[in-house]
């Protein structure tokens, strides 16, 4: 199921290390020593870049967006901020960002990006739960990333966290929405 099944993108290599490391120690809950000692061949799987892909979610050259599969269920928390105009690091969002019909992004904000790109990766059956900033969701300035969403998709549920923003997410600096 790990190699098969779980797949992930982070741009943070320590993160993706953090991450891997889990998902081994993961592993090691489902085995015995003794288990582990019968199967002399046994290999911890090389997960980097092969299930957890360190890089760019929006590079569209990257090794991760190549794969041809769509994901059953697709889960994140992007990025809570406005792309850095001048920042070379924001360029393949920007780039995405412009590729998309006008007003489906406002004012650069990653996460609604992340909503675009996650649907790329979905078909017909994927369920989608992204952590994403409440104020898309009920500010006008957002209206039109809304209405081309809900036009878009089926909502099954969503989460406003704002009354519980800050014990949920203390460090956040505004209220989420999944």
């Amino acid at each position: 199921i790990l190699v098969t099944s779980i797949f992930g993108v982070e741009i943070n290599r320590e993160a993706c290390y953090v991450t891997e490391f889990s998902l081994l120690l993961t592993l090691l809950s489902y085995v015995t020593p003794p288990q582990l000692e019968e199967h002399d061949s046994f290999k911890f799987p090389d997960l980097h870049n092969n299930n957890i892909f360190n890089c760019d979610f929006f590079d569209p050259d990257s090794s991760f967006t190549n794969r041809s599969a769509s994901f059953r269920w697709i889960v994140g928390n992007p990025p809570w901020q406005e792309l850095d105009r001048n920042d070379p690091h924001s360029k393949h969002c920007r780039a995405y960002i412009n590729k998309l019909p006008s007003g489906s992004v406002f004012d650069l904000r990653i996460h609604e990006a992340f909503v675009w790109r996650a649907l790329e990766f979905a078909d017909y059956s994927s369920a989608i739960g992204l952590i994403i900033l409440a104020t898309s969701l009920v500010n006008s300035e957002s209206e039109q990333f809304r209405r081309r969403l809900f036009s878009s998709i089926s909502v099954s549920r969503i989460t406003n966290f704002s009354n519980f923003s800050f014990r949920l997410f203390p460090t956040a600096g505004q209220p989420a929405t999944v």
